[in-house]
């Protein structure tokens, strides 16, 4: 039919999409019981989700979209989005020091492992600069950390393995594991192309590296779902895979419950505009202010929270399968973004609906971009983190200036200057991996980083809690966290300046781990010993 293109129809939470399924799929012309926002015509499918019974892809017209968007049993009727404006971003940014002292050798650690053993901060200690030996008591064991981004070095990085020496990298058939029909890409745990695997590699350390990480113990999961030339899972599958993996372990008769699987998602959905593109339209906290045409930057936009160029996106269709991931008992870590933004929950009230304002600019001025609300995969369940800044604002520390800020952040650790490991095609600005010459270590911020530090703390926190809930995490999160991040105010005059120690709404709750007693795993952080390992 002239003028279709491809859309997600979505239902909402308790309709399986087979109801839909069955009156999209055949001519209904004459069936009277069939809703009337259904086309009255056999609509052509243009993926079938097999693995998800609530989206199933179709091709229609802007006109039959709009109306079967209209049906009560349908969440949402989602396009592909325009891959100019919107895309998949990962929240980092590779910056010029290595960890929380500016130490630059190959010594260097992630400062957020110690910073988060530390339940009182003392910006005048020296032992704040964390050259001292991390020792812990929970490792990880029996959980599944699952790292969904550019992939995972494959080549034996010493950072996989366990105490013996043995990699805890489980390079697995996706497809064969959970069940859904398909095959795995070609060369989906390959070293190629140029950069892949540079950013997961990043994340998976400060979880779980037996180095840099939280969960020494635990076993290593990659879902590349972009980056790598080709090999990535289509990501139609991204979430289906994790779901129906998870939902088939066996029950472990140890503990009485499935294995845990804890995801680290360092990436998000971010519409990037030009920085001279015209705005021709805001709305405000619900009021249409008016806006001529002008600058999306440098246009004194500011005052109505429209500080970057890039702001969050949000997807239904991504947002479903969050939370059909998170109603799976998976939990989900999620970093807030690098967008300078304050963002609130989708639904919840804040500063008189700020979180409701939008924008338009020219060539789409039908649709509504909302800067306020945080960008997909989301799901109430899912850990929002936000990235903690190397340096202080006075005496007090802060949320990094590029991160997302806002009610909607649940917890703030360590992401500015963390090193970790990479992989070995990264583009990043190397080192060798202590004690190799074929590995690598790199430094990054952004609160890509920060979210790791908490899925390493949730692999810990399920070890000891196998049956624990994503929401269980968040309290044991807010009971735990200290108070020390810095706030000149909740005011709403905003500019990309005053960002800098806001928190917006944002809790003021740095994370800190409070299971912390001498054990035989130490790293000695004298200057230039360059040995990370077990002490005997």
């Amino acid at each position: 039919m002239a003028g279709e293109k491809e859309y997600k129809v979505i239902t909402k939470k308790g309709i399986d999409i087979a109801e839909i399924e069955a009156e999209l799929e055949r001519d209904t012309t004459s069936d009277a019981a069939v809703s009337a926002n259904v086309p009255n015509r056999t609509v052509d499918v243009a993926y079938a989700k097999k693995a998800n019974d609530r989206i199933t892809h179709y091709m229609m017209t802007d006109a039959e979209a709009a109306e079967l968007s209209k049906d009560p049993r349908i969440h949402a009727v989602e396009t592909k989005p325009d891959p100019e404006v919107f895309n998949y971003e990962l929240f980092e940014t590779q910056t010029a020091q290595f960890d929380r002292s500016t130490s630059n050798d190959a010594d260097a650690k992630n400062w957020g492992l110690y910073r988060h053993m530390i339940k009182e901060f003392d910006p005048a200690s020296t032992s704040n600069t964390y050259s001292a030996d991390y020792t812990y008591t929970l490792d990880g064991t029996g959980v599944d950390v699952v790292i969904q981004d550019d992939g995972i070095d494959p080549t034996g990085h010493p950072e996989w393995e366990d105490a013996n020496g043995t990699t805890r990298f489980q390079q697995i058939d996706w497809y064969t594991e959970s069940g859904v029909a398909g095959a795995m890409p070609a060369g989906h745990y390959t070293a190629n192309p140029a950069g892949a695997g540079e950013h997961g590699s990043h994340c998976a350390g400060i979880a779980a590296g037996k180095t840099f990480g939280w969960a020494k113990n635990a076993k290593i999961y990659s879902l590349r779902h972009f980056g790598g030339a080709g090999n990535e899972i289509p990501t139609t599958d991204k979430y289906d895979l994790i779901r129906h993996w998870h939902t088939q372990k066996p029950i472990d008769p140890n503990t009485g419950f499935k294995r845990p699987t804890i995801v680290n998602q360092s990436w998000g959905w971010r519409a990037s505009f030009s920085s001279t593109l015209q705005v021709t339209h805001i709305f405000f906290k619900g009021v249409d202010q008016g806006i001529a045409q002008q600058d999306l930057m440098g246009g004194g936009l500011e005052q109505y929270g429209i500080v970057y160029y890039k702001i969050p996106y949000q997807s239904p269709s991504d947002d479903v399968e969050q939370e059909q991931l998170t109603d799976a008992g998976i939990i989900c870590v999620k970093s807030a973004g690098n967008g300078y933004h304050p963002i609130a929950g989708a639904n919840a009230p804040y500063y008189s609906g700020i979180h409701d304002s939008f924008m338009r600019y020219i060539g789409d001025l039908g649709v509504d971009y909302y800067y306020n609300r945080p960008g997909s995969p989301h799901s109430d369940d899912t850990i929002y983190v936000a990235s903690l800044d190397r340096t202080l604002f006075g005496t007090e520390e802060f949320i990094t200036q590029s991160s997302e800020r806002g009610p909607r952040i649940d917890i703030i650790t360590g992401g500015d200057d963390i090193t970790s490991a990479t992989s070995t095609v990264s583009t990043y600005a190397k080192q060798f991996y202590p004690g190799s010459g074929s590995h690598y270590t790199s430094r990054i911020s952004g609160t890509s980083m920060a979210a790791p530090q908490i899925t390493g703390m949730g692999a810990l926190w399920l070890q000891a809690n196998p049956g624990g809930t994503a929401q269980q995490f968040k309290d044991f999160l807010a009971i735990h966290a200290t108070s020390n991040s810095y706030d000149s105010g909740t005011d709403e005059s905003f500019n990309e300046d005053n960002v800098i120690p806001r928190r917006y709404g944002a809790p003021n709750r740095i994370a800190y781990w409070p299971y912390n007693s001498p054990n035989p795993w130490g790293w000695n952080g004298s200057s230039g010993s360059g040995t990370a390992g077990i002490n005997t």
